[in-house]
């Protein structure tokens, strides 16, 4: 399993097959707990995230290159669109109508036609995270951590860490 994406009703995972010939989507009801649907792919399906309402972007790589694929959750045949980002993409963080793409020099958020728009924030990176409370992308590299603004200006550094910052994720306590 390359990548999972979970909500109430569906699990939907990226796999591989054991000799690697055979990359796709499957499709699982989680209430029923059986497979509903498979989609085939040139490549890997690794990166998850819902862009709006039922509309799910799904990223990954072949070996030289990333792949962006837009669908619907309860359609993984319906192609809304396909992008080639001609580089590889390391992370995908979707939430509320913005996406965010990690590739391997930057971050760019995509437009409303799902085409690479500003902000794109330029930089070796080994982590990145949404914040949806305060509207931030926090994006970790050695020892530290650039926090963003949703327009991509830098609104301060953390530093003080002892190593790479490798995961970043939200809590939020009621």
């Amino acid at each position: 399993v390359y990548g999972v994406y979970a909500d109430n009703l569906w699990v939907i995972a990226g796999l591989e097959s054991p000799s690697g010939n055979i990359r796709k989507l499957d499709r699982y009801d989680r209430n029923l707990g059986n497979l509903i649907e498979t989609k085939f792919l040139q490549w890997r399906p690794t990166y998850f995230g819902m862009v709006t309402g039922e509309r799910l972007l799904v990223g990954g790589n072949t070996s030289q290159k990333g792949q962006l694929y837009y669908t619907e959750e309860d359609n993984l045949n319906q192609v809304i669109d396909s992008i080639n980002i001609g580089k590889l993409l390391l992370g995908v963080v979707s939430d509320s109508g913005r996406t965010w793409v990690w590739m391997e020099d930057r971050v760019s958020t995509f437009d409303d036609s799902y085409r690479v728009g500003a902000p794109s924030i330029p930089g070796e990176y080994s982590a990145l995270g949404w914040d949806p409370r305060r509207q931030q992308l926090w994006l970790g590299k050695d020892d530290a951590i650039e926090v963003f603004r949703a327009d991509g200006t830098l609104l301060q550094t953390i530093t003080g860490f002892s190593g790479t910052v490798t995961a970043i994720d939200f809590h939020y306590n009621k």
